[in-house]
Formats: C-alpha cells, structure tokens, sequence
C-alpha cells in the first residue's frame, strides 16, 4: 500500500456479483432480495461484474462473455433496465454500502457501437 493510504481500508470487504450466475432469475430485481444477507457477511462494497450488453458477433458460448462489451451506456436486457439499476444502487445505499461497477473500456465486443 502506498505509504498514504489509510490502513484501515485493509478491512474493507467487496462482495463481487455476477448477476447474471447469482440469482435463479438472474436479474438486478433478484438481487436485491439477497442484500440484507450479503450485508450480513459484512460487506462494505458490492462489486457487479459487468451488465452491459453483450455482443453477439463471434460470441463465445451460447450466452457470450460479459467481457465482450457491445455497448457501454446500455444495461443488458436480460438482467434488467437503467431502473432496476438506479433502484438496485438506492437499496444498496440504504443498507450503508457502496456500488461499484466493473467497467473496461477495452473489452468491446467486434460488434460493438
């Protein structure tokens, strides 16, 4: 750690969700019934694994790569819309945690805008 850095961040804990594996729905509304036990684990942060739409040219698997980003100002349809996302963030605030976002600029799909 950089000699500037609080020690304390030390005993931060992210909890990472890719959403689309981690409900039987697999959507950002589904998610959310399952904040008060991520909490519970003492997670500070929850980290989403990329939500953006995923590319279909070349696409690898039947479901693609997360990491094949087709465009980055979108929510992937099948987990959810800009709402559900706003909504989800908003829960996540009210339960005294913090959203972070998995975005790589440099992870486009051949068929991305």
């Amino acid at each position: 750690m950089a000699d500037d850095t609080n020690i304390e961040l030390r005993k931060t804990q992210i909890y990472s969700v890719f959403v689309r594996n981690h409900t039987q729905e697999g959507t950002l509304k589904a998610l959310e019934k399952d904040l008060p036990r991520i909490k519970d684990l003492g997670t500070d942060f929850v980290w989403l694994l990329p939500i953006n739409p995923i590319g279909k040219v070349d696409r690898k698997g039947e479901l693609g790569s997360p990491y094949a980003i087709q465009d980055y100002r979108k929510i992937d349809p099948a987990i959810g819309t800009w709402d559900d996302l706003i909504h989800l963030a908003h829960q996540i605030h009210q339960l005294g945690m913090k959203l972070m976002i998995d975005i790589v600029y440099n992870h486009t799909s051949r068929d991305s805008v």
